[in-house]
């Protein structure tokens, strides 16, 4: 079963591999386990529909969205949550790059700079520079982030120290909540600055 549409794919399919790896480590099931890693990785490949993160860190397939920057976050969320399963496992996402060099953490540090800023929504339409899956740039956000989507950042924190992650965490402050699957980030992932 497919979640992708036939050129992209949306961060429902992420999510969905979320939930095939949470049930799988409940079930203590290693194939449906390995699956849900193999799908994140054939997810990030640029010859799969065009991959979820182009090569300079954009998520294609939410940015043309009047929640673009939210949209984006949520996706990275999947991403970084089945990282997480995966940690717990054995086995390392995050440090997993396709053909062209894109990681999670190409999408991490490209969005760093507006969840950080002071007005999210309008860093984004002033600076984010990204095409959506054909190719278009609509550089629109009419949210605004809250602590619950900059709480991924408090996870990248703790996997990789870098200032820019930790200028997101603390931008939002601590304790930060993570609403869908981490919970108390901060209690769970937080890390001293």
């Amino acid at each position: 079963y497919d979640l992708c549409r036939p050129t992209y794919c949306q961060n429902k399919e992420m999510w969905r591999q979320v939930l095939i790896a949470s049930g799988a480590v409940i079930a203590e099931n290693d194939t449906w386990l390995n699956d849900a890693f193999a799908r994140y990785k054939q997810l990030l490949d640029p010859s799969f529909k065009g991959g979820v993160i182009s090569s300079d860190g954009c998520i294609p397939s939410e940015v043309n969205r009047d929640t673009a920057l939210e949209y984006s976050t949520f996706a990275m969320k999947a991403m970084i949550s089945l990282c997480e399963i995966a940690r717990h496992n054995g086995t390392d996402l995050y440090y997993h790059r396709n053909s062209n060099g894109t990681s999670i953490e190409t999408a991490l540090d490209k969005y760093a700079s507006f969840c950080s800023a002071t007005d999210p929504a309008q860093e984004w339409r002033n600076n984010c520079n990204c095409k959506d899956q054909f190719g278009n740039s609509q550089c629109t956000e009419s949210s605004q982030l809250d602590s619950n989507e900059a709480s991924l950042y408090e996870v990248a924190y703790n996997w990789k120290q870098k200032v820019m992650y930790e200028n997101v965490v603390r931008r939002w402050g601590r304790p930060m909540y993570e609403n869908r699957v981490i919970g108390q980030v901060t209690l769970t992932h937080g890390r001293l600055f």
